[in-house]
């Protein structure tokens, strides 16, 4: 077991896969997926899966109810809980794809095996990051209300990145298997 130099197209695509990881592990760690600021009262509130922030004071949703069965966390809406499990499993199966990229220099005898294996690990957190968003977009009940100004912030954009350089890693991944001996 020696290392072996990958055809480029893999190598790309493992640096498009980690670039991926990354933006999807700062979008769902960050709390700004909806966003609302009113300049002229001075007023800024930021709403993440894991935080909610108004005016620089931040307090962390809690999973105690959940978890524990104490707390009162009975106002949280379920869309958060959806939104962290399919954000979470798209941060593994991203992660799985890029140390199946790496290990395809290292086991030059599997490397078709391996580059199948990334392809098939970042699709599934391509799709993974898809529900993640599209289900925050879709049941984000401040986004719904037309009397308030809210936007979906940059911790949402991130996550919609992730996901297309996801979808390249997968073309990237697909296309340079076929030029793996």
């Amino acid at each position: 077991m020696g290392f072996v130099m990958p055809h480029a197209i893999i190598l790309v695509a493992g640096g498009v896969v980690g670039l991926a990881l990354i933006l999807q592990i700062v979008g769902l760690a960050t709390p700004a997926w909806t966003t609302y600021e009113e300049v002229r009262h001075r007023f800024s509130y930021e709403s993440g899966l894991w935080n909610m922030c108004v005016n620089d004071i931040c307090l962390k949703i809690s999973l105690s109810k959940r978890i524990f069965g104490k707390g009162d966390d009975d106002d949280v809406p379920d869309l958060l809980y959806a939104c962290r499990a399919f954000g979470i499993l798209g941060v593994l199966e991203m992660a799985a794809s890029l140390a199946c990229a790496v290990l395809t220099c290292f086991m030059s005898d599997k490397a078709k095996m391996f580059t199948l294996v990334a392809a098939g690990a970042a699709a599934v957190g391509a799709v993974c990051s898809l529900i993640e968003f599209a289900v925050y977009a879709g049941k984000e009940p401040f986004l719904n209300q037309s009397f308030l100004d809210h936007r979906l912030g940059y911790s949402f954009a991130l996550t919609v990145v992730a996901f297309v350089l996801a979808v390249v890693a997968v073309a990237l991944f697909i296309v340079g298997q076929r030029k793996v001996q």
